[in-house]
């Protein structure tokens, strides 16, 4: 269309630069570039070497760097092809930039141990160089990460360091904290009994709730099996619960049960803005620095005008079909539009993507999460790709990897953004299993750590990077349990910070189908293995006494599903017509089940049989499904209502306990660990060798160490967080 436009004179003006093309997701392909030299050979060219943003040493590391992706850039092409047409070495076309300051910049690498060391580590040198540079405004900060998700982290830290921010993102209002908490409150008036929403509701500072008594209400309706709701209506049977307290909890019952009430008859939006103003949520936001309250009145109006929307489409709009509505969009990925004007906005340090800041530039510039994995990140194709035929990317024969070389580009922009100062930061520990390797970016640098040491913590009296709730881990620590369970230290292993929510805190949860359907199924096959024994036992009574009946007959099926009409559990089921699927679901199974052991029923001797088994100094209690006897030993079954893992691929640990516990408290001997499959009515069997038991023992004992901590790092990830049952209140969630 271009050459179509242009023809026939050809009066036609382009500005590019290779080296920043980090757009080529949207066609923005360097071979544009590369390829308009070709298309229009007589074109003139104009250089623009002059930088009136940077200091020189800044550009000159940048221009070291960028020229990695060499033979694949303009100045490289354009140099070599004047050499292959005689024109010697020399070459018209350089891009070394020069400053137009003669102030030098500061170039450091930050590092913690972990990745709130990381975060932390900025905001101090944000402190300090505010301090230092009194022309600085907090707008010359600006924080630049890799992806949205890590805008997000550094959003929140900054948040809770006190430092007036403004996360620059074109998607994630629904994951603004104060949007999270309208939506915790906006829950509770649709469903009391969502327990998550309010303990994140009980959270807010404003309420001034001391944290122990927040603690101690939630173990309460834990020891009740009460809802959060259910618990603060009752409060008053609490002991030791401070009296303010009492008083405030029974101003959040009041204000829940009125704008339950005016939710019946008024329209989601004119409800948002009666509760922002009526429980203190609005004087809570006007008493923060100015840029952070007018941040967060913008993601209010934002997500007030998102609600004015959906009425437009409704003919009776309520909060009991909002609520759905915005569940059903956030549970599909939606993270909802953010409007972010950064030239005009507040006095506040910056927090956004490279790509966003691309055009952009900063006093100061602290680019984080520079790991490998992180920055550069590996290679995903797009879910919806360019085709090729509008891309025409047209690349040099060479053994480049072209990602890498759009990373490098990526950086290269980040890098130069800073005018007088490029601080670029890492960490050794972001909540997975392995120690991360620093970014082969850094490496290419080769910039020495800042004051030649990894850095850690508080030096610079910034508060506790805490993210969540009230509860701190000097609290915390007085409610860590006493004993453990192999579900407790699994979850600790998914996500400590999942673990604290569900077994130190103990938020009730709103129960699922599936564990009422897996409860049932358990049930229905303890009671019929306990009715086998008591036949088998009749049986072998009346061999021996003279007189006696005949022996009691086998065991059938329709007793069996007898039994299972019995024990079924109708509960947290989404409909009638999905709890009827499973109940026919369990039916077939339990045929199968009983089609395949009719002719040998096992020797059953224990049925549910619990145990403390002592690891160490700590004591682990668990309970078994079934022990068979086997020859000269015992098979120990565990039921899965689940599907079988790909590949057989078991996690292992939880039958390795029950193997320690049958050796060393039951005194018997294992013969075989089976995790029996009902879906499928497949067994899989293994036996744990001593070594793995070792293994296992001084595993149990490290994570318990951990536990013991209470430093409860999260480790989200979206297949993790989807599955969480604290997904809707954890600051750090994916989901």
């Amino acid at each position: 269309m271009v050459k179509l436009l242009a023809a026939p004179l050809n009066n036609l003006t382009v500005v590019g630069d290779d080296d920043q093309s980090i757009y080529r997701f949207r066609g923005a392909s360097m071979s544009n570039i590369l390829q308009f030299k070709k298309d229009y050979p007589a074109a003139q060219e104009v250089v623009l070497i002059a930088n009136y943003r940077s200091s020189q040493n800044i550009l000159d590391l940048a221009y070291r760097f960028i020229q990695r992706n060499n033979p694949n850039r303009l100045e490289w092409q354009m140099s070599e092809g004047r050499k292959q047409e005689g024109g010697g070495q020399s070459s018209s076309l350089s891009k070394s930039l020069k400053a137009a300051t003669a102030l030098e910049g500061i170039i450091e690498h930050l590092h913690g141990e972990t990745i709130d060391d990381e975060l932390r580590l900025m905001a101090e040198k944000i402190l300090e160089f505010k301090s230092k540079d009194k022309e600085a405004s907090w707008g010359d900060f600006a924080v630049l990460a890799r992806s949205n998700e890590q805008v997000n982290q550094a959003d929140l830290a900054m948040g809770s360091l006190g430092l007036p921010h403004q996360s620059v993102t074109a998607k994630g209002l629904y994951l603004k904290p104060v949007i999270v908490d309208v939506l915790a409150y906006l829950r509770l008036l649709d469903n009391y009994h969502e327990s998550p929403s309010l303990w994140r509701v009980l959270n807010f500072p404003f309420w001034k709730l001391r944290p122990r008594d927040l603690v101690e209400l939630s173990h309460f309706a834990s020891k009740k099996s009460w809802s959060l709701f259910e618990a603060l209506e009752k409060s008053a049977l609490i002991p030791n619960l401070h009296e303010e307290t009492h008083r405030i909890f029974g101003t959040v019952l009041k204000w829940i049960n009125e704008h339950t009430v005016f939710a019946r008859d008024h329209r989601p939006s004119e409800l948002l803005v009666k509760v922002l103003n009526e429980i203190g949520y609005t004087g809570y936001i006007e008493s923060k620095p100015e840029g952070q309250s007018r941040n967060e009145f913008s993601y209010l109006n934002q997500f007030h005008r998102r609600i004015k929307r959906w009425e437009e489409t409704e003919a009776d709009p309520r909060i009991r079909d909002f609520m759905p509505a915005i569940t059903y969009e956030i549970e599909s990925g939606e993270v909802g539009d953010l409007s972010v004007d950064v030239e005009v906005g507040p006095d506040v340090v910056r927090v956004m993507t490279v790509h966003a800041a691309k055009g952009l530039e900063f006093k100061y510039v602290f680019v984080t999460g520079l790991v490998d994995r992180r920055f550069p990140t590996t290679e995903r194709r797009d879910p919806i790709e360019l085709p090729d035929a509008l891309v025409k990317e047209i690349l040099p024969q060479g053994d480049n990897n072209i990602h890498l070389e759009e990373e490098r580009r990526l950086f290269y922009v980040a890098m130069t953004r800073a005018k007088r100062g490029l601080w670029l930061a890492s960490a050794e520990d972001y909540g997975g299993s392995r120690k991360k390797k620093l970014s082969q970016f850094l490496i290419e640098l080769d910039i020495p750590l800042a004051g030649g040491k990894k850095a850690a913590a508080n030096v610079s009296g910034l508060p506790a990077l805490v993210l969540g709730d009230l509860v701190d881990a000097d609290i915390i620590k007085d409610y860590l349990p006493e004993q453990f369970s192999f579900t407790q230290l699994k979850a600790y292993e998914t996500c400590p910070y999942q673990y604290r929510y569900a077994h130190v805190l103990k938020v009730p949860v709103w129960g699922r189908h599936t564990f009422s359907f897996g409860q049932s199924m358990h049930l229905t096959l303890e009671r019929f293995f306990t009715r086998l024994k008591e036949k088998k036992s009749a049986r072998q009574g009346s061999l021996f006494a003279e007189g006696q009946p005949s022996a009691a007959a086998e065991p059938t099926l329709e007793e069996l599903l007898q039994i299972y009409e019995s024990s079924w559990i109708d509960e947290w089921y989404e409909s009638k017509d999905q709890a009827q699927e499973y109940f026919n679901l369990g039916r077939d199974i339990l045929k199968e089940f009983f089609k395949k052991h009719e002719d040998a029923w096992p020797d059953t001797k224990f049925l549910e049989k619990g145990f403390n088994l002592k690891i160490g100094s700590y004591t682990l209690k668990g309970k078994v499904d079934r022990v068979d006897a086997r020859g000269d030993g015992v098979e120990i079954i565990d039921y899965k209502t689940g599907s079988v893992p790909k590949n057989e691929d078991v996690d292992k640990d939880q039958l390795f306990i029950y193997q320690l516990a049958a050796e060393n408290i039951w005194q018997e001997k294992p013969v075989a660990l089976t995790f029996y499959y009902l879906g499928e009515n497949k067994p899989i069997s293994f036996l744990g060798t001593a070594h793995d038991l070792e293994a296992l023992k001084k595993k149990i004992i490290s994570t318990i160490e951990e536990i013991r901590k209470s430093e409860f790092k999260a480790k989200p990830s979206p297949q993790t967080c989807r599955h969480c049952d604290f997904k809707k209140i954890c600051p750090f969630s994916q989901a």
